[in-house]
């Protein structure tokens, strides 16, 4: 478990606690993993930082990014730059390991 700021949370950390805004209301569960819509959500509520699982070491959370670069690319399948663009992300997440 470690505390990071909302702006170093990455689409698929796991949240080890609940975050909440500035009135203690709950925003997101306990365990849920970080989405793009999940992020916004917490900066729009002023949340500064989150705890997230894991130590953050080399190749953590590696299929949660890939997941995270389907779903960025999804919709372009037709623009050959952009799929070009995918793929040597990919590679580059997949080298980390």
């Amino acid at each position: 478990m470690r505390r990071v700021p909302i702006d170093e949370a990455q689409v698929g950390d796991v949240l080890a606690e609940p975050p909440a805004d500035a009135q203690g209301k709950t925003l997101l569960p306990k365990g849920a993993r970080l989405s793009m819509a999940g992020l916004s959500l917490l900066r729009r509520r002023g949340v500064f930082e989150v705890c997230v699982e894991g130590g953050g070491g080399s190749g953590s959370g590696t299929p949660a990014l890939l997941e995270a670069l389907e779903i960025r690319f999804a919709g372009l399948e037709d623009d050959p730059v952009m799929m070009e663009l995918k793929s040597v992300a990919r590679g580059h997440l997949l080298r980390r390991r």
